[in-house]
């Protein structure tokens, strides 16, 4: 018997938020079809934190030292001559907060426009290109740092995010990062555009974050299908997985010929779970239900597919088909039986 094409539902911040929120604002969100998966299911620990950490596992089937971001992500802002530059780390924009004891990454700067982010950029290499570094634009809030290094290890900005930045600042076997991080951000400082931004009350840009400067990985042995609301991180993973990516928006079923695995990201909670804005958070939970649960669900149901559903919070859930003769078992009213 062929085996089912695998429906992999990355769903970020699905769960990580649910505790806190049932214990300070009693919020229990509504579902429809999402506790229906676990009626009967297993779950699955893993070693990933973060979007980028499982989807390149999934497709890769191995934990990184170092994501390959910047490599795959390059390729999809670079002509075809910038991507032979060679090696690079991703050099992306962000407000870095001094507290008392810590140093907080509280924003990506993703409002500069295309002449700004250049204005930055040539700021930054004029004064840093004759000790041996090149920044290059790929877009408004995604930038590049080519890099001869071994041993180049990072945190992905998305996992510190809202973090004190301590415990997580690049390190190599050649290159005092510290020192970098201290030029960019001076010259950062001192920048017109900054002062401006001052001025009218937004975050500056007072830093970089350098991250994401793995290695390609092996090619997957088969086809994987990449389905995303992030034009952007679905193109990256199309490109590593050499698989083809399709547009979330408009999804209504899952195609009965489905032969292939297919990753379906959905980002649509990200921005209010990590706001704390739980209204947001129901109405896009409800949104996501809708467009693109019910169509996976439904399938899923009927036996032609098999699903697993990943917070990206270091579990996945594999729901398991519960028996007909196991009537006794109930839908659960929320998700939070999964950290149980």
């Amino acid at each position: 018997m062929p085996q089912k094409p695998v429906i992999h539902l990355v769903i970020p911040q699905l769960i990580q938020p649910l505790s806190d929120w049932q214990s300070h604002y009693q919020f229990s969100p509504l579902y429809h079809y999402l506790t229906r998966f676990l009626v009967n299911f297993e779950v699955v620990k893993t070693n990933n934190n973060g979007i980028d950490e499982n989807l390149f596992f999934k497709i890769g089937g191995q934990d990184f030292d170092e994501l390959p971001v910047a490599i795959y992500r390059s390729q999809i802002h670079f002509t075809e001559q910038q991507n032979t530059v060679g090696p690079m780390v991703c050099a992306d924009p962000v407000h870095l907060e001094v507290g008392l004891k810590d140093i907080t990454l509280t924003h990506q700067i993703d409002d500069l426009t295309i002449g700004e982010a250049k204005e930055l950029i040539l700021l930054l290499n004029d004064h840093l290109k004759q000790d041996g570094f090149t920044f290059i634009f790929g877009t408004n809030k995604n930038w590049y740092l080519t890099l001869e290094d071994d041993g180049f290890k990072s945190s992905s900005l998305e996992s510190v995010l809202g973090k004190s930045i301590t415990n997580h600042l690049p390190t190599s076997n050649g290159r005092n990062w510290s020192v970098l991080q201290n030029e960019v951000q001076m010259i950062l400082h001192n920048s017109p555009l900054n002062q401006q931004r001052e001025l009218m009350g937004l975050p500056t840009i007072n830093s970089l974050w350098f991250w994401g400067g793995g290695q390609p990985i092996p090619i997957p042995e088969k086809n994987i299908h990449i389905i995303s609301d992030n034009e952007q991180r679905g193109k990256m993973i199309a490109k590593a997985s050499q698989g083809e990516w399709t547009d979330l928006t408009g999804l209504q079923n899952i195609d009965e010929s489905l032969i292939e695995d297919t990753i379906i990201i959905a980002e649509s909670l990200q921005k209010s779970a990590l706001a704390n804005d739980v209204d947001l958070y129901q109405q896009s939970l409800s949104g996501l239900e809708t467009e693109v649960v019910k169509p996976v669900f439904e399938a899923w149901s009927k036996g032609k597919i098999e699903v697993i559903i990943d917070s990206c919070d270091g579990k996945i859930i594999k729901p398991i088909r519960n028996p007909s003769w196991k009537f006794w078992n109930k839908v659960p009213s929320n998700l939070l039986g999964v950290n149980e």
